[in-house]
C-alpha cells in the first residue's frame, strides 16, 4: 500500500477523526487483501488517488476535533506532505507535488446546495456528494490494519466487501463511465467476489 496513504490514515487517527470517514475507492482492496491473506494484481490496485467518504451528519464533532487541533483538513494533509494543495477546479480534492490526490466525499442530502468545507473555514476542501453514500455509511465500518510499502502500518476504516463489490458492479455498467475505469471496476468486483465465494472474506450484506 502506498506509504502516503498510511501516513494520511495515521494523521487522521492522531486527531481523533478516524470514526468519521470510510475509504470507499480502490484503496479498500488493501484492507481486503490483508484480511484474506492474498495479494491483488497491480492492474486492480492501480490508482493515483484515495477516496474518503465523510459522515457530515457528525460534522459538529468533526469540526470540534479539527478546531482542537488548530487545523483545517488541508492543513492536516500538509502536515503529512507540505506540497498538498486544494485543486481550485475541483475543490473536493487536494493534490501533492507527485500528483497523488485525496478526494473528499460526503453523504448525499436532501439539499446539496452551498456545502461547507470540512472545517467550516475558507480555503479548506469542499466534499461533494457520493453515489451510494447511504449504503456505505449505514453499514458498520470494515476495519483492518494495513501495511505500507515501507513496513509502516495504519488502521483503515472502509466498507463491507459485499457493498464494495455491488458498488463496483454497478459502476461497471454505467455507459457514462470511461471504458478503462469500467474495466477496472469489473476486475475489482470479480476479485472480491472470488474471495467471498472462497470464504476468505465475509460480508454482512446480500451479494
Amino acid at each position: 500500500m502506498p506509504t502516503i496513504v498510511i501516513r494520511i490514515l495515521n494523521a487522521l487517527e492522531s486527531k481523533g477523526l478516524g470514526a468519521y470517514y470510510r475509504v470507499i475507492g480502490t484503496h479498500a482492496l488493501y484492507a481486503y487483501e490483508v484480511a484474506a491473506g492474498v495479494v491483488f494484481d497491480a492492474q486492480s490496485t492501480a490508482t493515483r488517488d484515495v477516496d474518503l467518504l465523510w459522515d457530515v451528519q457528525q460534522r459538529i464533532k468533526l469540526v470540534a476535533n479539527l478546531d482542537a487541533a488548530g487545523l483545517t483538513m488541508l492543513e492536516l494533509l500538509q502536515r503529512v506532505d507540505q506540497t498538498f494543495e486544494r485543486m481550485e477546479e475541483q475543490k473536493e480534492s487536494a493534490m501533492n507535488a507527485e500528483g497523488f490526490a485525496v478526494d473528499f466525499l460526503r453523504r448525499r442530502g436532501a439539499d446539496d446546495e452551498g456545502a461547507d468545507s470540512l472545517s467550516g473555514k475558507d480555503g479548506d476542501v469542499l466534499p461533494v456528494p457520493a453515489e451510494n453514500s447511504q449504503a456505505f455509511l449505514n453499514s458498520a465500518p470494515y476495519e483492518q490494519v494495513v501495511v505500507g510499502l515501507d513496513g509502516s502500518m495504519a488502521r483503515m476504516r472502509t466498507v463491507d466487501p459485499g457493498i464494495f463489490m455491488n458498488f463496483k458492479r454497478w459502476l461497471a455498467q454505467l455507459d457514462t463511465r470511461e471504458p478503462l475505469k469500467r474495466h477496472r471496476d469489473q476486475r475489482q468486483a470479480d476479485a472480491v467476489e472470488q474471495l467471498l465465494q472462497r470464504g476468505l472474506l465475509t460480508s454482512s450484506v446480500t451479494w
